[in-house]
């Protein structure tokens, strides 16, 4: 087992981790789209940009066998 640290990923990546954080906003249209691109399922739950907690575990916490390894991470 290996753990990564943030000083790790700075060496590795070249990124600066010792100043202010840099963040911008993202617009996007359509949350739904972006939804069902990144989950294959929409709600209409949304809160702003975010979508409930409650959501996420009614429908993503069983997986079935037939689950592949990027969808049970």
């Amino acid at each position: 087992k290996c753990t990564f640290t943030l000083k790790d990923v700075a060496l590795q990546l070249g990124l600066p981790v010792d100043g202010p954080i840099v963040t911008g906003l993202v617009h996007v249209g359509d949350w739904s789209a972006i939804c069902d691109q990144l989950l294959n399922k929409v709600t209409d739950k949304f809160n702003g940009s975010r979508i409930e907690m409650k959501w996420l575990e009614d429908n993503f916490s069983h997986l079935d066998n037939s689950s592949s390894v990027i969808e049970r991470q």
